[in-house]
């Protein structure tokens, strides 16, 4: 009977972070679906995964996060490597990289271009 309980708390968080996740991912997926490279590599329509992996640490204000996205398109899949950081309750783009299921990275967003902090 107790376990019950707990089986919904989890499933509960994790939808809530999943929820977060595609949030914070939101400039990132924007970035690689307008990226003529990557809709020469994958094909239109770019997809992105129902599962987001990585850690978000956030407060109202600030935080940072680290996330890997999948995404396909009619000719392939690849995973987007991000690290993405909110300043005054925004988030921004620091890193982004396209690692296709083969084939060497490619980087989108070099962390020279930015202006992030060094975590």
């Amino acid at each position: 009977m107790l376990m019950f309980p707990v089986v919904i708390i989890g499933i509960l968080y994790a939808v809530l972070r999943n929820g977060q996740n595609h949030a914070v991912a939101e400039e990132a997926v924007y970035l690689a679906q307008t990226s003529s490279v990557i809709q020469r590599r994958l094909g239109l329509p770019i997809a992105v995964g129902a599962s987001i992996g990585g850690r978000v640490f956030s407060n109202k204000e600030t935080g940072h996060a680290h996330l890997e996205i999948p995404i396909s398109g009619p000719n392939g899949r690849g995973t987007l490597l991000d690290w993405t950081q909110k300043r005054d309750g925004k988030w921004h783009v620091c890193s982004l990289t396209f690692r296709p299921e083969s084939g060497s990275d490619l980087p989108l967003v070099a962390p020279a271009e930015t202006h992030c902090r060094l975590d």
